[in-house]
This record gives C-alpha cells, structure tokens and sequence, in this order.
C-alpha cells in the first residue's frame, strides 16, 4: 500500500500542469524509503517540493470577497459560492469593470447585498476565506462575470445556473 501512494503522487507529480515559478518558493526535499518487509530491495529516493505561491490579495480582500460571497450565496452549494467569488475575480481582471477588490464590490448597484444591506447580517468565516484562496489560485471558471438570481439577468450571454444562480458571460 505505502509504494503504491509514492508511485501515485510522483506520478501525479509528474504528469500534473506545470507551475509558474515566478513569485513561487520552492523548497526541495528529498525522502528515502525501504520496503521494510524486504530489506534486498532498493532505496527509492523521491524528491519532495513543497510549493508555497505569495497571493497578491491582502487579507483584508479577501475577508471582503469572503463577505460578498457569504452575502450573496450563503445558502448554495460551494460549486455554487466558488463561481460568485469567481465573478469577482473575473470582473477585476476584465477591462470592463474596475481592478481592484473594493471597487468591483462596491460598484453601484452590482452586488445588491452591498447595498442592501445583506452584507451586515453574515460573517467571515476561515472556510469561505480558504474557498477565496483557493479560487485566486485555481479559477473554477474565468468566463463568469454575471450572476442573478433565479433567471438570467438583461446583462451576459447566459451560460448555465448552480442553485438559484445564473451565471452569465460578457460576450
């Protein structure tokens, strides 16, 4: 069972997409295992890397995005919140709407829970600031940039709905 798990993560290792090293800190590790079982059997040296990648978000952006999303998606699946936080972090890339965290949330009339008020009855938790991080890193869509409610809003080429979402594209 144990070589089966080394094989399987040096595989994935090896076959996975590669990474960007830049702003990336790599430290390299290198393990030797023995079958212990039978001890004629060769050293396997495996190289370890642990990847540590800096997020150019603050804590204070993502604890807001937290917020939208607990705001605006609180009740849905976490595919669900995932594609919400996107939306943010698509309309920050895109040039259609502002390039920062607060001045995408607090556009008028974008994010209704901000004005509203939804966003005062909700709070940040450490889940939903780790489903932030792990969305800046590994986008589950970057075509969203719209979402409503129950139906498709007049802005967007409509794309697909998750829970009571319906997520729209710009183009």
């Amino acid at each position: 069972m144990r070589k089966l798990f080394f094989v399987l993560a040096l595989f994935i290792s090896i076959y996975s997409n590669p990474i960007s090293t830049q702003d990336v800190e790599i430290e390299t590790k290198t393990v030797q295992l023995k079958d212990v079982q039978n001890v004629y059997e060769p050293v396997i040296t495996i190289h370890i890397q642990t990847i540590e990648k800096e997020c150019s978000f603050t804590e204070e952006e993502i604890n807001l995005i937290g917020l939208v999303t607990l705001s605006e998606a609180e009740g849905e699946c976490e595919e669900g919140q995932r594609l919400v936080i996107d939306t943010i972090l698509n309309r920050i890339d895109s040039p259609y709407f502002p390039d920062t965290v607060e001045d995408v949330i607090y556009q008028p009339y974008q994010f209704s829970s901000m004005w509203n008020d939804r966003y005062t009855r909700v709070t940040v938790t450490d889940d939903i600031c780790d489903l932030v991080r792990e969305e800046i890193y590994h986008r589950l869509n970057s075509e969203v940039i719209f979402f409503t409610a129950n139906d498709y809003g007049e802005y967007g080429v409509p794309m697909f709905q998750v829970g009571n979402h319906c997520f729209s594209s710009y183009e």
